[in-house]
């Protein structure tokens, strides 16, 4: 990717970060963003999330694919974008994350 795609990338992740952190409230899970790519356009956005504790993974990708038409609106507006991109999420499989709440848990 080149720098530019990188800079859209990294912006759209803080954005979607903050609106995640501001609209879409998990009082029993810590959601991340952890990875976001987008096509040329920014037409489509591909989100990568992870969840601690990694019970509620289901409740909150299910949530947040409920709320997608509403991120992307919120997306549009405030990273005034050409288009209203199409949102794709899934999970991030990282050993680390889950490691890390074996030890917080161990406190």
């Amino acid at each position: 990717m080149d720098k530019r795609q990188d800079k859209i990338n990294l912006l759209l992740q803080k954005e979607v970060a903050q609106i995640i952190a501001q609209e879409v409230q998990f009082p029993e899970a810590l959601v991340s963003v952890a990875k976001l790519t987008t096509d040329n356009n920014a037409s489509e956005l591909r989100i990568k999330i992870s969840v601690l504790p990694e019970k509620f993974t289901g409740t909150v990708l299910k949530e947040l694919r409920k709320k997608s038409s509403f991120l992307a609106k919120e997306i549009h507006r405030k990273a005034r974008l050409k288009r209203v991109p199409k949102i794709f999420w899934s999970v991030e499989e990282k050993d680390d994350v889950y490691a890390l709440e074996e030890i917080l848990n161990s406190f």
